[in-house]
């Protein structure tokens, strides 16, 4: 029987392994993964050694009466269920982690599982050497007078995971309520049978590593369909952006400047039509761009836009520019919506004008680019009111869209101060180790390749 248990327990360890390697790789690619279940993980690892160690001595001690091996028995079944109090605790948290995502998570549960989780592994270490909740001998372990009472403190953590598992269901779906529920019907179901049977075949372990792998299958799944969920967001999100930069009102302001400019200045007017011609064909091309673009691309686009800008207004716009990096990528169509605000709701909304300073330089860990103005500002605390923006929406164009795009995609910070009469700072932060994601490389290939073929 002690080799049906080293078996199964190798096999469940192998398949911990491959799920640890897995999260591992997942992470070298930058994506996300819950360090609770990753903790989980590695807790049920060391519990796996260590049942397996305890079987391997077990079955070489059965004909040797020795004291050291009794002991070392009671030490190593006393890891077995630290590491297995420490796996409930992980797993919990990672419960909670998921449901904070639906509702509040009341921050006593987290100490009041730690406390029974400590608690319990104290105890049933002291029960190693007492017998008070399970006894431990060369034959294997059998239960003690108060192994039921031993077990109440996984009843209670098996409980408060359960009322948040049912409590989130509906609003995490039923496939994840399943998955998540597993990790408790599985080890209170073996430890049901460990406490009724008279065979000593231990099947904790294994039942925790199978609550594991479906919970890692459930985690896949969550990913795929989260990053399904952003990218059709982020989509759609470009589309209006481009959208938005593309008005009716700004590109028949733009086509009547030229018209006019043919009169005065024939070679103005044809560089005018030639930065129209790229600004439109930008604003088109964004759409098959998924990630990031060279911020030198980037600040051409604004550059022409400027220009036009510079074009209607004249000697009310100034536009000033210092540009000390730029071996840097950024989300594409980032910098014009703030660069359009400080334009269209700053400068022309201030009396005599202003100017549009654009820089960008490097820090120790980041790159940032600030585009500040001087004109008319506003007040900041209305950007974090949702009923302000909608009824604002033209006001402060795509700063939302701009905030999350930047933040999803580069791990980038935007921080917008702003002072009635004053002006307004737009800064944006792009930290160096920022994450890369899937598929950026492809996209710059696919680029690269197009504007070649141009």
């Amino acid at each position: 029987m002690n080799q049906i248990n080293v078996a199964v327990s190798v096999f469940a360890l192998l398949t911990m392994v491959i799920i640890l390697a897995n999260i591992t790789l997942e992470e070298s690619r930058r994506k996300s993964v819950s360090a609770y279940f990753r903790m989980t993980v590695s807790a049920d690892i060391l519990m796996l050694v260590t049942v397996i160690i305890m079987w391997l001595v077990i079955d070489s001690g059965k004909a040797a009466v020795s004291g050291g091996y009794l002991l070392l028995l009671r030490i190593l079944e006393s890891l077995v269920n630290v590491f297995y109090y420490m796996v409930l605790c992980f797993y919990a948290f990672y419960v909670f982690e998921v449901c904070s995502e639906y509702h509040p998570v009341p921050p006593d549960l987290y100490y009041l599982i730690v406390a029974v989780c400590i608690v319990e592994a104290v105890a049933w270490t002291i029960s190693s050497f007492n017998g008070a909740i399970f006894t431990v001998s060369l034959e294997g372990m059998d239960p003690g007078p108060y192994y039921l009472i031993g077990q109440l403190g996984g009843y209670i953590v098996a409980a408060v995971t359960l009322v948040m598992i049912l409590y989130n269901s509906r609003a995490m779906g039923a496939s994840s309520a399943i998955a998540m529920l597993s990790f408790i019907s599985a080890p209170l179901f073996a430890a049901l049978i460990r406490g009724r049977s008279s065979i000593s075949l231990e099947l904790m372990p294994p039942a925790v590593s199978l609550a594991l792998l479906i919970t890692s299958n459930f985690i896949y799944m969550r990913e795929v369909r989260k990053a399904y969920e952003l990218e059709k967001k982020m989509s759609d999100e470009r589309i209006m952006l481009m959208m938005s930069q593309m008005r009716p009102h700004f590109l028949y302001n733009v086509l009547n400047s030229i018209y006019y400019l043919c009169e005065k200045d024939s070679e103005a007017a044809q560089k005018a039509v030639g930065d129209f011609a790229e600004y439109l064909r930008t604003n088109l091309d964004s759409l098959e761009k998924e990630r990031e673009v060279e911020f030198s691309e980037e600040l051409s686009h604004i550059r022409r836009y400027l220009s036009l800008e510079k074009m209607r207004f004249e000697d009310e716009l100034q536009v000033e520019y210092d540009i000390r990096a730029t071996d840097f990528r950024i989300p594409a169509l980032t910098l014009q919506p703030l660069v359009e605000n400080a334009v269209k709701h700053g400068i022309t909304k201030k009396e005599g004008g202003g100017t549009v300073r654009i820089s960008s330089f490097e820090k120790r860990n980041s790159f940032v680019v600030t585009i500040e103005d001087d004109g008319a500002g506003f007040d900041t605390n209305r950007l974090s009111e949702s009923g302000s923006r909608e009824k604002e929406g033209r006001a402060h164009i795509g700063i939302r869209s701009v905030e999350e795009r930047l933040r999803t995609v580069s791990h980038a910070k935007l921080l917008i101060q702003s002072r009635k009469g004053i002006g307004t700072i737009a800064t944006i932060t792009i930290p160096k180790n920022r994450m890369i994601k899937f598929g950026e490389m492809n996209g710059t290939k696919e680029s690269k390749s197009r504007r070649k073929k141009r």
